[in-house]
């Protein structure tokens, strides 16, 4: 080509990728051009799809590195658009603008150079097979996983997709390339990180591996979307090797599919407001509405559908476990809150369900054989094993004001009669006040203090957690001096039924949030919070409801043996003076999962939603607004 066809094409290829590129130097062979770019920290990378297909639950990873090889260092013939590519690449900055979409130079020079910049998509005449298959996956299926196609599909690539000519192809190429990339980095690992969302998805660092940390695509995902895309077939091959498949994670998509197919019917009807609540065994023209919901949400089957205005006791059945469902008090009346909560819009729980898909893709994608899975919304705890619930109980999780932190960790151990050693918001706000108000409430607390010891001959000592310490008698303290600040002593609870960790506690290998799962109190303040709907009352520990069922399952090993025998255990719990933090390692760790899900399906196949306690739902769904590309 000569000199001007060259100076000439890459001004084409500039004007493309930014109209008011400036072109800062012509060489004696070729143009350097200066693209328009923003500083990377104004970037907000939000994109991901993922693909719907009707045997995605059933889809399981594929192992097809060994393939990999013969794709990994292709010989590509260096045709005229891998050609204008490659000098894109070269010469760019590394954030790219195309027209209003910003791309990351990295990302595409990663692939591109397993191809010798040879293109995906396109061929000098014009659009490949693959590139149909991605504008179906980005523009048809991705609504089926929670995701706007508009993220993806953008203005640019539809005015560029019936181009010709090799500067436009190139551009086109490039355009469908980065979607591909962010496509399965956000399908597999979701599309923003936690841990800059929001305090309560923290990042502890556990085996080398960050806790709910969003990771950069890998040279191996690299290599894998390049086989994907010569191989063909990238609905299935996207599936298989980069979309979460947890069984959870599966059903809530059979659930999106469900509500986005009623929503294109017209969606559900709504209740009109009541003159009073409806009682069973009454009339009321809501009936048959409320009597349609109940079907639609499952708790009522079809066979039971009238236009019948009384309130049946088979409604009432349903009634009753919807309001369980939903954690609302158990009257089987229909009133304003049952209402309100049916009344919900099918748009906002179509977004429900959209932004727990993507907490599910913050998960690891192989949870484990044997796990704990804490739902911190739900106030339930379940242990999973071989992919069946082993076992369920409900749990207390922290209050408003001192939310259960959302975090991964490994359970190795427990601690048989524990000592509790307040944390500093409770000394703060619980325990000083009262010793203000009364002088022996540490007492009644079985609260002991403690100072390092002075070395003092006539003040005996005492050994605490290793520490040679001198017990300190409450009420020499003026304790006034302590309103807003932490006294200099160690504060402990002793061991026994009324401990606040109770007989057991399940130890966290590294959390540093002191929170952990533990039994409770054995007194009726403490016991009688699990029988109501919504347990949120603790300083952000999970207090379990059947501690001794879980303790029983998490000492047994492979076998199903246990040296732990009840009566042993027995023994223990009933001498704390005894046997006081008696530490027990398990034979089998398990991993421990505490999460925020406020949609799922429950083990009745119904899907079930509770409210966003602590606004994290609220929170993720702005995050995940569709915004303009140009970003």
């Amino acid at each position: 080509m000569e000199i001007t066809g060259w100076i000439n094409h890459f001004l084409a290829v500039s004007e493309l990728l930014c109209p008011r590129a400036q072109v800062s130097k012509v060489l004696e062979e070729s143009v350097v051009i200066h693209v328009c770019s923003r500083a990377f920290h104004s970037i907000i990378l939000l994109a991901a799809v993922t693909l719907f297909s009707t045997t995605s639950a059933n889809a399981q990873p594929v192992n097809i590195q060994p393939e990999l090889s013969r794709f990994s260092a292709p010989t590509y013939g260096t045709d005229a658009v891998a050609a204008a590519i490659g000098k894109t690449l070269a010469n760019a900055t590394p954030l790219m603008r195309f027209g209003t979409v910003v791309v990351e130079t990295s990302y595409l020079t990663r692939i591109y150079a397993m191809r010798g910049n040879a293109p995906l998509f396109v061929t000098g005449a014009g659009l490949n097979s693959q590139a149909e298959e991605l504008r179906a996956i980005l523009q048809t299926l991705s609504k089926y996983k929670g995701l706007p196609a508009e993220k993806y599909w953008n203005r640019e690539i539809e005015e560029l997709w019936n181009t010709r000519g090799t500067s436009r192809l190139a551009a086109l190429d490039i355009l469908l390339t980065h979607s591909l990339i962010t496509f399965a980095s956000d399908l597999s690992r979701g599309q923003i990180d936690p841990q800059y969302l929001d305090n309560q998805y923290v990042d502890v660092a556990r085996g080398g591996r960050k806790t709910f940390a969003r990771k950069a695509l890998s040279a191996a995902d690299f290599s894998t979307l390049n086989f994907l895309v010569n191989r063909g077939n990238l609905v299935e091959g996207l599936q298989r090797e980069f979309e979460p498949h947890h069984d959870q994670y599966n059903k809530l998509l059979a659930s999106l599919k469900s509500l986005i197919d009623l929503r294109e019917q017209g969606g559900w009807p709504k209740i009109p407001p009541l003159a009073a609540s409806i009682r069973p065994a009454t009339n009321a023209s809501a009936i048959p509405i409320v009597r349609e919901r109940m079907i639609q949400m499952g708790f009522l089957n079809s066979q039971s559908a009238s236009s019948s205005t009384v309130y049946d006791s088979d409604l009432q059945a349903a009634v009753l476990a919807y309001q369980k469902s939903a954690k609302m008090k158990q009257d089987g009346i229909i009133g304003n809150e049952v209402v309100r909560f049916l009344n919900v819009d099918i748009n906002e729980r179509i977004k429900q369900i959209e932004v727990n898909l993507e907490k599910w893709r913050w998960m690891p994608r192989e949870l484990g054989a044997r796990y704990i899975l804490v739902n911190v919304a739900a106030q339930e705890l379940q242990v999973v094993e071989s992919n069946q619930v082993a076992m369920k109980m409900d749990v207390v999780t922290g209050r408003l004001l001192r939310p259960t932190t959302i975090f991964i960790d490994t359970l190795s151990s427990v601690i048989l009669n524990p000592y509790w050693n307040p944390p500093t918001n409770n000394i703060l706000q619980d325990i000083l006040p009262e010793q203000r108000k009364d002088a022996n409430h540490l007492a009644k607390e079985h609260i002991s203090i403690y100072r390092n010891a002075t070395g003092r001959p006539d003040v005996p000592t005492v050994q605490v957690e290793g520490r040679a310490m001198e017990e300190v008698d409450p009420k020499t303290v003026n304790w006034n001096l302590y309103q807003n600040v932490v006294p200099p002593f160690m504060f402990r609870q002793n061991a026994g039924n009324f401990n606040s960790l109770g007989n057991v506690k399940f130890n966290l290998d590294s959390n540093p949030h002191a929170i952990y799962l533990h039994d409770t109190a054995h007194d009726d303040e403490h016991q009688s919070l699990f029988a109501k709907d919504v347990r949120l009352y603790s300083s952000g520990c999970i207090r379990l409801s059947r501690p001794l069922d879980l303790l029983n399952y998490v000492l047994k090993d492979e076998s199903g043996n246990t040296e732990w025998v009840p009566e042993r255990l027995q023994e223990i719990f009933s001498q704390p003076e005894a046997y006081p933090a008696t530490s027990v390692r398990l034979p089998r760790s398990l991993n421990v999962y505490i999460t925020y899900l406020t949609s799922f399906v429950d083990g009745d196949g119904i899907l079930r939603f509770t409210k966003d306690y602590y606004g994290l739902d609220s929170r993720i769904a702005d995050a995940l607004n569709p915004v303009s590309s140009d970003r």
